[in-house]
């Protein structure tokens, strides 16, 4: 079996001069790549790190982040990636939880990182990615320049804004990563990491608490990675468009191309114009994404003015997608789309639904609904609350087994039991399994409301907010209610230009649903909270009702 280190190993023996990277001005050729992953490996091992250690990454998306991933895996490290928008006590808790002991720094975060850095004592070295003050500056007003040009501003996509220089000096405080790399040995450092090495220790919020880390092999990663690349097909030919953070599990879509031998586009920040000016500058032939931001795609005033004829698939994954628009977005752009079901327990892939399965009319048009079935090398099963099998169609706890699942969790072994038990690892999702075996999800199992004794799974009343012309996004949560205990309520952001009212909406539903089903409350608001992906928080939107009641619900 291989590691994340043979990715970039493989590369370079097989695909040599082919483009790998894109980033911003940044093109590295695979030979190019291994041999920055090298030094880095290298610079890391001469800073004293031993294999097993963890080292921290806060950043946003640039094509080093990919070089540490890849290098670290050489050295025998693992990455700790953290979500920028954390906050600081957060932050603090992860890399001391981790115990890492070298913390590498992007532009923007180094005045930020360094206020921390009495509370981390235990972090031996900061390295800096980029040069800082200047360098985020320029990177600053190229973006801005390309998001100009992208979004029809200045629609000459050849066109080139000017990178400020990035000297070789670190900011003060910290070691020069660049600096590190031109001082370290080109050459593969062949260390002996096996599979089951932990490369990964990625953390996740969860519904309550502080987040917990979550440790994922070389084998967890590059399986799953394996079985997402078999359900896209990607080839040699292929140029990813990467929008998601790469602190996040969706890095898959990041490994993908680089094992197949095509090209990574990485993008900088999620500005939607510069995305698709993007794809069309480089002829990307795929994009993965969350519904959320397809729904914001297809609300773009402009986007018949961007060509996207190259993208053969469009994957979607994070959350599942309302129906009402994923018909929106087949009609748009055709049967190009397909949808990934995981989670970073599952390192992250459980199921898929592909093209195919993405039909808008006839019996299978109900597969619009599902997340498809087992990803190749996954077992998925339904289990009832005593971990027995539950009948076809029947609601129950989805459960997965395969070489995917993590190794378990970062110092808690009681809850890596409870999560892991009998060999199945238990996703905390609420589906039905058909006799054809694909999983149509319900809920998360604590996100489900109970109101007047009956069980409600939020998504099914969103999916019927969704199909109302004026929504453009929605959450359902429970909210307490003096007589029945928890009431259903719906939280609603509607489109540019449209209006609509609590009444309207809750009748709306009342023609789809069974009346126990529908909001008994339905509140307007400018926006709702999201992940950094752009998942819709709904922990967050159920706190604000439940704030000051006297009790809550996790």
């Amino acid at each position: 079996m291989k590691t994340l280190g043979d990715v970039s190993r493989e590369g370079v023996a097989v695909h040599g001069d082919r483009t790998a990277v894109i980033f911003e001005e940044t093109r590295l050729t695979y030979r190019e790549l291994d041999a920055r992953v090298n030094r880095l490996a290298n610079a890391l091992l001469g800073l004293g790190c031993e294999r097993g250690e963890r080292i921290a990454v806060l950043a946003e998306n640039t094509h080093k982040y990919m070089e540490i991933y890849l290098a670290a895996g050489k050295a025998g490290l693992a990455v700790t990636p953290l979500n920028f928008r954390l906050s600081d006590g957060e932050i603090v808790h992860i890399v001391t939880d981790s115990e890492a002991t070298v913390v590498l720094i992007g532009d923007g975060y180094n005045k930020r990182a360094l206020a921390l850095k009495d509370e981390l004592a235990g972090v031996r070295h900061w390295i800096a990615l980029d040069a800082g003050g200047d360098a985020a500056a320029g990177r600053s007003a190229k973006r801005d320049a390309d998001a100009n040009a992208a979004s029809g501003l200045d629609r000459d996509t050849d066109a080139k804004a000017t990178v400020a220089t990035q000297s070789a000096s670190a900011s003060p405080g910290y070691l020069s990563y660049e600096s590190l790399l031109a001082a370290a040995s080109p050459d593969d450092p062949q260390l002996p990491v096996g599979e089951d090495d932990m490369a990964i220790l990625m953390y996740t919020g969860g519904t309550t608490g502080l987040p917990k880390g979550v440790m994922l092999s070389h084998k967890n990663l590059l399986v799953s990675a394996e079985a997402c690349a078999a359900g896209i097909g990607f080839d040699r030919d292929d140029v990813e468009c990467y929008v998601l953070p790469l602190f996040h599990i969706a890095m898959w879509a990041a490994l993908c191309p680089l094992m197949a031998g095509s090209t990574l586009v990485i993008v900088g920040r999620p500005d939607l114009a510069y995305i698709l000016g993007l794809i069309e500058k480089e002829r990307c032939t795929h994009v993965n994404l969350v519904p959320t931001l397809v729904g914001w795609i297809l609300a773009l005033p402009n986007l018949d003015e961007f060509d996207l004829s190259s993208l053969r698939l469009i994957t979607y994954a994070g959350s599942p997608m309302a129906p009402e628009v994923l018909r929106a977005a087949i009609r748009k752009f055709g049967n190009i789309l397909a949808q990934g079901y995981g989670m970073t327990e599952a390192a992250p892939a459980v199921s898929f639904l592909g093209e195919d399965d993405h039909v808008l009319d006839g019996p299978r048009s109900r597969l619009l609904a599902s997340a498809g079935r087992a990803a190749p090398g996954v077992e998925v099963r339904i289990v009832d609350a005593n971990d027995e099998p539950a009948a076809p169609g029947e609601i129950g706890e989805i459960a997965v087994r395969g070489d995917n699942v993590m190794l378990g969790y970062w110092k808690n072994p009681e809850k890596t039991a409870e999560t892991l038990r009998g060999g199945w690892l238990h996703t905390g999702d609420m589906g039905t399994l058909d006799e054809e075996g694909y999983i149509f999800l319900k809920d998360r199992k604590a996100d489900m409301i109970v109101t007047g004794g009956e069980n409600v799974y939020p998504k099914e009343t969103e999916d019927a907010l969704y199909e109302h012309p004026a929504v453009q996004e929605c959450a359902v949560v429970s909210a307490p209610d003096d007589r029945w205990g928890e009431k259903v309520q719906a939280v609603v952001a509607l489109k540019a230009g449209q209006s609509a009212a609590e009444d309207e909406l809750i009748e709306h539903c009342k023609s789809r649903l069974a009346g126990y089903k529908c909001p008994k409350a339905v509140e307007i608001w400018d926006e709702l909270p999201k992940t950094p992906i752009g998942k819709i928080l709904r922990k967050d939107v159920k706190r604000r009702f439940w704030e000051g009641a006297g009790r809550s619900i996790g």
